[in-house]
Protein backbone atom coordinates (compact mmCIF):
# COMPACT_ATOMS: atom_id res chain seq x y z
CA UNK A 1 0.00 0.00 0.00
CA UNK A 2 1.22 3.89 -0.70
CA UNK A 3 1.01 6.25 2.14
CA UNK A 4 1.54 9.03 1.98
CA UNK A 5 3.07 10.87 5.91
CA UNK A 6 1.86 13.76 6.76
CA UNK A 7 1.67 15.42 9.67
CA UNK A 8 -2.37 14.79 10.41
CA UNK A 9 -2.22 11.25 9.26
CA UNK A 10 -3.01 9.65 6.09
CA UNK A 11 -4.04 10.61 2.79
CA UNK A 12 -6.42 8.52 0.85
CA UNK A 13 -4.98 7.59 -2.34
CA UNK A 14 -6.53 6.35 -5.90
CA UNK A 15 -4.73 2.88 -6.37
CA UNK A 16 -3.64 1.95 -9.97
CA UNK A 17 -3.17 -1.59 -11.21
CA UNK A 18 -0.48 -3.15 -12.50
CA UNK A 19 1.05 -5.75 -13.97
CA UNK A 20 2.77 -9.14 -12.73
CA UNK A 21 4.57 -11.57 -14.77
CA UNK A 22 6.15 -14.97 -14.03
CA UNK A 23 7.39 -17.69 -15.89
CA UNK A 24 5.01 -18.60 -18.90
CA UNK A 25 2.40 -21.40 -17.14
CA UNK A 26 2.70 -19.67 -13.90
CA UNK A 27 0.84 -17.46 -11.62
CA UNK A 28 1.05 -13.65 -11.23
CA UNK A 29 1.70 -11.72 -8.36
CA UNK A 30 -1.21 -10.45 -6.26
CA UNK A 31 -2.46 -6.70 -6.65
CA UNK A 32 -0.84 -4.27 -4.56
CA UNK A 33 -2.56 -2.98 -1.27
CA UNK A 34 -4.86 -0.68 -1.22
CA UNK A 35 -4.14 2.81 0.12
CA UNK A 36 -4.72 3.94 3.07
CA UNK A 37 -7.17 6.43 4.17
CA UNK A 38 -6.55 9.70 5.74
CA UNK A 39 -7.28 10.42 9.54
CA UNK A 40 -8.91 6.55 10.26
CA UNK A 41 -9.96 6.40 6.79
CA UNK A 42 -10.36 2.24 6.10
CA UNK A 43 -7.48 0.93 4.32
CA UNK A 44 -7.93 -0.76 0.94
CA UNK A 45 -8.17 -4.73 0.27
CA UNK A 46 -5.10 -6.46 -2.12
CA UNK A 47 -5.90 -7.07 -5.46
CA UNK A 48 -5.95 -10.86 -6.15
CA UNK A 49 -3.25 -12.81 -8.37
CA UNK A 50 -3.59 -13.30 -11.98
CA UNK A 51 -2.83 -16.88 -13.94
CA UNK A 52 -0.39 -17.76 -16.68
CA UNK A 53 2.16 -14.64 -15.88
CA UNK A 54 -1.08 -12.57 -16.17
CA UNK A 55 -2.38 -8.98 -14.50
CA UNK A 56 -2.95 -9.09 -11.14
CA UNK A 57 -6.08 -7.10 -9.86
CA UNK A 58 -5.63 -4.02 -8.31
CA UNK A 59 -6.81 -3.56 -4.74
CA UNK A 60 -9.02 -0.94 -3.80
CA UNK A 61 -8.49 2.20 -2.44
CA UNK A 62 -8.19 3.44 1.08
CA UNK A 63 -11.44 5.23 2.53
CA UNK A 64 -11.51 8.57 2.88
CA UNK A 65 -10.17 10.58 5.67
CA UNK A 66 -9.78 13.95 7.12
CA UNK A 67 -8.22 17.11 6.71
CA UNK A 68 -5.17 17.42 4.21
CA UNK A 69 -1.95 16.23 5.90
CA UNK A 70 -0.43 18.59 4.65
CA UNK A 71 1.68 20.23 1.43
CA UNK A 72 5.15 19.03 1.15
CA UNK A 73 7.66 22.36 1.46
CA UNK A 74 10.87 19.85 0.31
CA UNK A 75 12.26 20.35 3.51
CA UNK A 76 13.75 16.62 4.96
CA UNK A 77 12.00 16.66 8.11
CA UNK A 78 8.56 17.38 6.67
CA UNK A 79 6.16 14.52 6.99
CA UNK A 80 4.20 15.70 3.81
CA UNK A 81 6.83 15.32 1.74
CA UNK A 82 7.53 11.36 2.15
CA UNK A 83 5.63 8.27 0.85
CA UNK A 84 6.00 4.26 1.20
CA UNK A 85 4.53 1.91 -1.05
CA UNK A 86 5.35 -2.03 0.74
CA UNK A 87 6.06 -4.20 -2.61
CA UNK A 88 5.62 -7.41 -1.21
CA UNK A 89 2.36 -8.01 -3.05
CA UNK A 90 4.49 -7.42 -6.37
CA UNK A 91 7.41 -9.49 -5.03
CA UNK A 92 5.21 -12.33 -2.95
CA UNK A 93 7.37 -11.87 -0.13
CA UNK A 94 11.05 -12.34 -1.99
CA UNK A 95 12.32 -8.81 -1.63
CA UNK A 96 15.84 -7.69 -1.67
CA UNK A 97 15.87 -4.41 -4.05
CA UNK A 98 19.73 -3.70 -4.43
CA UNK A 99 19.96 -0.84 -6.69
CA UNK A 100 17.72 0.14 -9.44
CA UNK A 101 17.99 2.82 -12.79
CA UNK A 102 15.82 5.71 -14.46
CA UNK A 103 15.40 5.97 -18.09
CA UNK A 104 13.47 9.33 -18.15
CA UNK A 105 9.86 7.60 -17.62
CA UNK A 106 10.35 4.56 -15.35
CA UNK A 107 11.66 3.59 -12.47
CA UNK A 108 13.56 -0.10 -12.25
CA UNK A 109 14.08 -1.87 -9.10
CA UNK A 110 16.88 -4.46 -9.07
CA UNK A 111 15.92 -7.58 -7.30
CA UNK A 112 18.89 -9.46 -5.84
CA UNK A 113 16.85 -12.76 -4.70
CA UNK A 114 17.43 -15.23 -7.33
CA UNK A 115 14.28 -16.03 -9.34
CA UNK A 116 12.49 -13.57 -7.54
CA UNK A 117 10.56 -10.75 -10.16
CA UNK A 118 12.54 -7.07 -10.41
CA UNK A 119 10.40 -4.35 -10.79
CA UNK A 120 9.17 -0.86 -13.59
CA UNK A 121 7.19 1.41 -11.81
CA UNK A 122 5.74 4.20 -13.93
CA UNK A 123 6.72 7.25 -12.58
CA UNK A 124 3.46 9.68 -14.86
CA UNK A 125 1.18 7.36 -12.74
CA UNK A 126 -1.51 9.38 -10.26
CA UNK A 127 0.12 7.89 -7.45
CA UNK A 128 2.87 5.55 -6.19
CA UNK A 129 1.07 2.95 -5.50
CA UNK A 130 0.13 2.71 -9.66
CA UNK A 131 2.13 1.85 -12.54
CA UNK A 132 3.68 -1.19 -11.53
CA UNK A 133 4.83 -4.30 -13.39
CA UNK A 134 6.94 -7.02 -12.51
CA UNK A 135 9.14 -9.50 -14.64
CA UNK A 136 10.83 -12.82 -13.32
CA UNK A 137 14.39 -12.90 -15.73
CA UNK A 138 14.65 -16.55 -14.68
CA UNK A 139 12.00 -17.37 -17.84
CA UNK A 140 15.23 -16.71 -20.09
CA UNK A 141 17.33 -19.32 -18.93
CA UNK A 142 17.30 -22.95 -16.84
CA UNK A 143 17.77 -21.48 -13.24
CA UNK A 144 17.33 -18.53 -11.22
CA UNK A 145 19.80 -15.37 -11.93
CA UNK A 146 21.01 -12.66 -9.19
CA UNK A 147 21.07 -8.82 -9.63
CA UNK A 148 23.15 -6.41 -7.66
CA UNK A 149 22.23 -2.80 -9.87
CA UNK A 150 21.62 -1.26 -12.97
CA UNK A 151 22.11 0.92 -14.97
CA UNK A 152 20.35 2.87 -18.70
CA UNK A 153 22.25 3.70 -21.82
CA UNK A 154 19.64 6.08 -23.52
CA UNK A 155 17.63 2.73 -24.79
CA UNK A 156 18.43 -0.41 -22.73
CA UNK A 157 18.13 -1.02 -18.68
CA UNK A 158 21.10 -3.38 -17.80
CA UNK A 159 20.70 -5.60 -15.01
CA UNK A 160 24.15 -6.02 -13.17
CA UNK A 161 24.83 -9.93 -12.68
CA UNK A 162 25.63 -11.16 -9.10
CA UNK A 163 26.27 -14.80 -11.10
CA UNK A 164 26.80 -15.84 -14.57
CA UNK A 165 23.45 -14.11 -16.27
CA UNK A 166 24.11 -10.18 -17.33
CA UNK A 167 20.69 -9.00 -18.42
CA UNK A 168 19.15 -6.07 -20.97
CA UNK A 169 15.99 -5.18 -21.50
CA UNK A 170 14.84 -2.90 -24.43
CA UNK A 171 12.67 0.22 -22.93
CA UNK A 172 11.34 0.43 -26.51
CA UNK A 173 9.32 -2.85 -25.97
CA UNK A 174 6.93 -4.54 -23.33
CA UNK A 175 8.81 -5.34 -20.20
CA UNK A 176 6.76 -8.47 -19.26
CA UNK A 177 7.59 -10.27 -22.80
CA UNK A 178 10.52 -12.04 -23.06
CA UNK A 179 11.67 -11.03 -26.33
CA UNK A 180 11.92 -7.21 -25.09
CA UNK A 181 15.12 -9.00 -22.94
CA UNK A 182 18.40 -10.56 -23.71
CA UNK A 183 20.82 -11.99 -21.58
CA UNK A 184 24.88 -13.22 -22.10
CA UNK A 185 26.94 -15.31 -19.59
CA UNK A 186 29.82 -13.40 -18.39
CA UNK A 187 31.76 -16.08 -17.42
CA UNK A 188 32.48 -16.77 -20.64
CA UNK A 189 34.66 -14.33 -21.15
CA UNK A 190 37.51 -15.11 -18.99
CA UNK A 191 38.14 -18.91 -19.95
CA UNK A 192 40.24 -20.99 -17.80
CA UNK A 193 42.80 -23.29 -19.22
CA UNK A 194 40.67 -26.75 -18.29
CA UNK A 195 37.90 -25.22 -20.58
CA UNK A 196 35.78 -23.90 -17.30
CA UNK A 197 34.71 -20.34 -16.86
CA UNK A 198 36.34 -18.09 -14.23
CA UNK A 199 34.18 -17.84 -11.02
CA UNK A 200 35.60 -14.79 -10.28
CA UNK A 201 34.43 -12.97 -13.42
CA UNK A 202 31.01 -14.01 -12.41
CA UNK A 203 29.52 -11.34 -9.90
CA UNK A 204 29.02 -7.46 -10.09
CA UNK A 205 27.63 -5.15 -8.12
CA UNK A 206 26.23 -2.12 -9.92
CA UNK A 207 27.45 -0.19 -13.10
CA UNK A 208 28.56 2.88 -14.74
CA UNK A 209 27.80 4.63 -18.14
CA UNK A 210 30.29 7.11 -19.99
CA UNK A 211 28.06 7.60 -23.28
CA UNK A 212 29.00 4.55 -25.03
CA UNK A 213 30.56 2.05 -22.93
CA UNK A 214 29.44 0.37 -19.68
CA UNK A 215 31.80 -0.80 -17.16
CA UNK A 216 30.45 -3.61 -14.69
CA UNK A 217 31.56 -3.19 -11.06
CA UNK A 218 33.43 -6.43 -9.91
CA UNK A 219 32.34 -7.85 -6.52
CA UNK A 220 32.81 -10.33 -4.25
CA UNK A 221 31.74 -13.40 -5.76
CA UNK A 222 28.81 -16.22 -5.04
CA UNK A 223 32.29 -18.69 -4.18
CA UNK A 224 36.01 -17.94 -4.52
CA UNK A 225 38.19 -14.79 -4.56
CA UNK A 226 36.55 -10.95 -4.42
CA UNK A 227 36.42 -10.39 -8.35
CA UNK A 228 38.71 -8.40 -9.79
CA UNK A 229 37.45 -9.08 -13.31
CA UNK A 230 36.14 -4.94 -14.75
CA UNK A 231 33.85 -5.90 -17.88
CA UNK A 232 33.24 -3.49 -20.55
CA UNK A 233 30.85 -3.24 -22.95
CA UNK A 234 30.07 -1.80 -25.93
CA UNK A 235 26.42 -0.29 -26.29
CA UNK A 236 27.36 0.42 -30.12
CA UNK A 237 27.49 -3.48 -30.82
CA UNK A 238 25.43 -6.67 -30.39
CA UNK A 239 25.36 -7.80 -26.60
CA UNK A 240 25.52 -11.13 -27.46
CA UNK A 241 28.45 -11.06 -29.13
CA UNK A 242 31.68 -11.52 -27.11
CA UNK A 243 34.13 -9.31 -29.10
CA UNK A 244 31.70 -6.17 -28.10
CA UNK A 245 33.42 -6.80 -24.59
CA UNK A 246 36.49 -6.27 -22.95
CA UNK A 247 38.30 -7.23 -19.74
CA UNK A 248 40.74 -5.87 -17.69
CA UNK A 249 41.83 -7.96 -14.20
CA UNK A 250 42.38 -4.95 -11.92
CA UNK A 251 44.72 -7.27 -9.36
CA UNK A 252 47.81 -6.94 -12.26
CA UNK A 253 48.04 -3.04 -11.10
CA UNK A 254 47.55 -4.50 -7.28
CA UNK A 255 46.89 -7.54 -5.80
CA UNK A 256 44.63 -6.05 -3.42
CA UNK A 257 42.83 -3.79 -6.23
CA UNK A 258 39.45 -5.65 -6.27
CA UNK A 259 36.07 -6.49 -4.30
CA UNK A 260 34.04 -2.79 -5.13
CA UNK A 261 30.65 -1.63 -4.67
CA UNK A 262 29.20 1.08 -7.20
CA UNK A 263 30.38 3.23 -9.37
CA UNK A 264 30.63 6.70 -10.71
CA UNK A 265 31.11 8.66 -13.96
CA UNK A 266 32.73 12.78 -13.56
CA UNK A 267 32.45 13.08 -17.23
CA UNK A 268 36.15 11.38 -17.93
CA UNK A 269 36.89 8.75 -15.45
CA UNK A 270 34.64 5.85 -13.39
CA UNK A 271 35.47 5.54 -10.29
CA UNK A 272 35.42 2.48 -8.95
CA UNK A 273 33.81 2.12 -4.79
CA UNK A 274 36.28 -0.61 -2.62
CA UNK A 275 33.49 -1.79 -0.35
CA UNK A 276 36.34 -3.33 2.21
CA UNK A 277 40.54 -2.11 1.59
CA UNK A 278 39.85 1.39 0.72
CA UNK A 279 41.91 0.56 -2.75
CA UNK A 280 39.57 3.78 -5.13
CA UNK A 281 39.99 2.08 -8.74
CA UNK A 282 39.75 4.80 -11.22
CA UNK A 283 39.70 4.18 -15.19
CA UNK A 284 40.46 6.94 -17.81
CA UNK A 285 37.51 6.58 -20.40
CA UNK A 286 39.78 8.34 -23.04
CA UNK A 287 42.47 5.89 -23.04
CA UNK A 288 43.31 2.38 -24.01
CA UNK A 289 41.37 0.20 -21.68
CA UNK A 290 43.09 -2.57 -21.51
CA UNK A 291 46.18 -0.69 -20.56
CA UNK A 292 47.82 -0.66 -17.17
CA UNK A 293 48.54 3.10 -17.75
CA UNK A 294 44.87 3.75 -18.23
CA UNK A 295 43.97 2.69 -14.60
CA UNK A 296 45.39 4.48 -10.93
CA UNK A 297 44.86 3.80 -7.50
CA UNK A 298 44.49 5.54 -4.25
CA UNK A 299 43.92 4.07 -0.70
CA UNK A 300 41.86 6.04 1.51
CA UNK A 301 43.20 4.33 4.84
CA UNK A 302 46.12 6.24 4.28
CA UNK A 303 43.97 9.85 5.01
CA UNK A 304 44.24 11.82 8.06
CA UNK A 305 41.32 10.10 9.26
CA UNK A 306 41.18 6.68 7.55
CA UNK A 307 38.65 5.31 5.88
CA UNK A 308 38.35 1.61 3.96
CA UNK A 309 34.58 0.27 3.38
CA UNK A 310 32.19 2.09 1.17
CA UNK A 311 28.84 1.05 -0.62
CA UNK A 312 27.74 3.39 -3.51
CA UNK A 313 28.66 6.76 -4.67
CA UNK A 314 27.57 10.09 -6.16
CA UNK A 315 28.68 12.45 -8.33
CA UNK A 316 27.39 16.48 -8.11
CA UNK A 317 29.38 17.62 -10.76
CA UNK A 318 32.81 18.13 -8.85
CA UNK A 319 33.15 16.38 -6.06
CA UNK A 320 32.77 11.99 -5.57
CA UNK A 321 31.11 11.54 -2.68
CA UNK A 322 31.78 7.89 -1.49
CA UNK A 323 29.08 6.19 0.88
CA UNK A 324 30.37 4.51 3.98
CA UNK A 325 29.51 1.33 4.61
CA UNK A 326 30.64 0.51 8.08
CA UNK A 327 33.46 3.13 9.50
CA UNK A 328 31.01 5.58 9.56
CA UNK A 329 33.58 7.84 7.66
CA UNK A 330 31.70 9.74 4.89
CA UNK A 331 34.90 10.45 2.18
CA UNK A 332 34.77 12.94 -0.74
CA UNK A 333 37.07 13.29 -4.22
CA UNK A 334 37.66 16.90 -5.76
CA UNK A 335 37.60 15.54 -9.46
CA UNK A 336 39.44 19.01 -10.37
CA UNK A 337 42.26 18.06 -7.99
CA UNK A 338 45.05 15.20 -8.19
CA UNK A 339 43.44 12.14 -8.12
CA UNK A 340 47.14 10.73 -5.66
CA UNK A 341 47.24 13.56 -3.71
CA UNK A 342 45.63 13.61 -0.05
CA UNK A 343 45.08 17.09 -0.44
CA UNK A 344 42.65 16.29 -2.92
CA UNK A 345 40.40 14.42 -0.72
CA UNK A 346 37.94 15.32 2.62
CA UNK A 347 36.49 12.58 5.12
CA UNK A 348 33.90 13.68 7.88
CA UNK A 349 33.42 11.50 10.78
CA UNK A 350 29.57 10.90 10.66
CA UNK A 351 29.55 10.73 14.34
CA UNK A 352 30.02 14.13 14.82
CA UNK A 353 26.27 14.66 12.90
CA UNK A 354 24.88 12.83 16.37
CA UNK A 355 25.07 9.42 17.81
CA UNK A 356 28.28 8.18 18.72
CA UNK A 357 27.68 4.80 17.82
CA UNK A 358 29.39 3.52 14.11
CA UNK A 359 26.53 1.18 13.49
CA UNK A 360 24.06 4.11 13.37
CA UNK A 361 26.24 4.86 10.09
CA UNK A 362 26.43 2.41 7.90
CA UNK A 363 25.07 3.50 4.46
CA UNK A 364 24.55 1.30 1.12
CA UNK A 365 24.65 4.21 -1.62
CA UNK A 366 24.16 7.56 -2.52
CA UNK A 367 22.41 9.97 -5.31
CA UNK A 368 22.37 13.98 -6.37
CA UNK A 369 19.21 15.87 -7.02
CA UNK A 370 20.94 18.89 -7.88
CA UNK A 371 22.35 20.37 -4.89
CA UNK A 372 22.05 17.77 -2.36
CA UNK A 373 23.79 14.60 -2.00
CA UNK A 374 21.95 11.51 -0.04
CA UNK A 375 23.49 8.89 1.70
CA UNK A 376 21.08 5.84 1.88
CA UNK A 377 20.85 4.30 5.24
CA UNK A 378 21.40 0.67 5.67
CA UNK A 379 21.17 1.09 9.15
CA UNK A 380 20.54 4.39 11.17
CA UNK A 381 19.80 7.82 10.31
CA UNK A 382 19.35 9.33 6.15
CA UNK A 383 22.09 11.82 5.85
CA UNK A 384 21.60 14.57 3.29
CA UNK A 385 24.80 16.88 2.11
CA UNK A 386 24.19 20.66 1.00
CA UNK A 387 26.53 20.31 -2.42
CA UNK A 388 26.67 24.33 -1.97
CA UNK A 389 28.03 24.18 1.92
CA UNK A 390 31.41 23.50 3.16
CA UNK A 391 31.79 19.41 3.75
CA UNK A 392 33.12 19.05 7.19
CA UNK A 393 30.93 21.94 9.00
CA UNK A 394 28.35 19.78 10.79
CA UNK A 395 25.21 22.65 9.55
CA UNK A 396 26.12 21.39 6.02
CA UNK A 397 24.07 18.13 6.74
CA UNK A 398 20.30 17.29 7.29
CA UNK A 399 20.04 14.00 9.59
CA UNK A 400 16.60 12.19 9.98
CA UNK A 401 16.12 9.32 11.70
CA UNK A 402 12.94 7.83 9.37
CA UNK A 403 10.66 6.76 11.85
CA UNK A 404 10.00 10.88 12.90
CA UNK A 405 7.78 11.00 9.74
CA UNK A 406 6.04 7.96 10.25
CA UNK A 407 8.23 5.06 8.08
CA UNK A 408 10.25 2.18 8.64
CA UNK A 409 13.92 2.60 10.21
CA UNK A 410 15.24 -0.79 8.58
CA UNK A 411 18.13 -1.60 5.62
CA UNK A 412 17.66 0.42 2.38
CA UNK A 413 20.55 -0.27 -0.52
CA UNK A 414 20.31 2.08 -3.25
CA UNK A 415 18.86 5.40 -4.18
CA UNK A 416 17.25 6.81 -7.39
CA UNK A 417 16.11 10.58 -8.62
CA UNK A 418 14.31 11.06 -11.11
CA UNK A 419 14.16 14.50 -11.63
CA UNK A 420 11.44 15.25 -8.72
CA UNK A 421 11.94 12.08 -6.29
CA UNK A 422 14.24 10.52 -4.70
CA UNK A 423 13.00 6.80 -4.21
CA UNK A 424 15.47 5.33 -1.58
CA UNK A 425 15.17 1.41 -2.25
CA UNK A 426 14.25 -1.42 0.48
CA UNK A 427 16.94 -3.71 1.19
CA UNK A 428 14.27 -6.26 2.24
CA UNK A 429 10.37 -6.67 3.18
CA UNK A 430 10.20 -3.30 4.42
CA UNK A 431 8.45 -0.45 2.11
CA UNK A 432 10.13 1.80 -0.94
CA UNK A 433 10.72 5.13 -0.04
CA UNK A 434 9.98 7.93 -1.93
CA UNK A 435 10.73 11.83 -1.13
CA UNK A 436 9.52 14.58 -2.78
CA UNK A 437 13.05 16.69 -3.51
CA UNK A 438 11.84 19.72 -5.67
CA UNK A 439 8.94 21.26 -7.10
CA UNK A 440 10.69 21.76 -10.50
CA UNK A 441 11.66 18.69 -11.68
CA UNK A 442 15.33 18.51 -13.29
CA UNK A 443 17.39 16.09 -13.73
CA UNK A 444 21.62 17.13 -13.28
CA UNK A 445 23.67 16.56 -15.66
CA UNK A 446 25.53 13.14 -15.78
CA UNK A 447 22.47 11.88 -13.54
CA UNK A 448 21.96 8.90 -15.94
CA UNK A 449 25.62 7.75 -16.14
CA UNK A 450 26.03 5.60 -12.70
CA UNK A 451 23.45 3.54 -10.61
CA UNK A 452 24.06 1.45 -7.72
Amino acid sequence: MERRHGKAGFVAVALGCFVACGSSGGTGAGGAGGGTGARGGTPGNGGSGGTSGGAGTAGTAGGGGGADAGVCDHQLASAACWASMGLTGLTSNMQQIIGGAFDGRYLYLVNSVRGAPSLRHDTQAASLSGGWSAFTTSTLKSGPSSFQGAAFDGRYVYFVPWGDLAVRYDSQASFNTGASWTSFNTGTLVPQPDGGIASNATSYFGAAFDGRYLYYVPARTLTGPANSIVLRFDTQAGFTTASSWSTFDASTIGSSVRDFAGAAFDGRYVYFVPRSNGQVLRCDTQATFTTAATWATFDTTTLPTPASSFEGAAFDGRYVYLAPNSTGILTRYDSQGTFASAASWETLDATMLGSSSFSRWYYSGATFDGRYVYFVPNSGSLLRYDSQAPFGATTSWGVLDLQTVGLVDGAYRGAVFDGRYVYILPGGLIPLVRFDAQASPSLPPNSGASFF
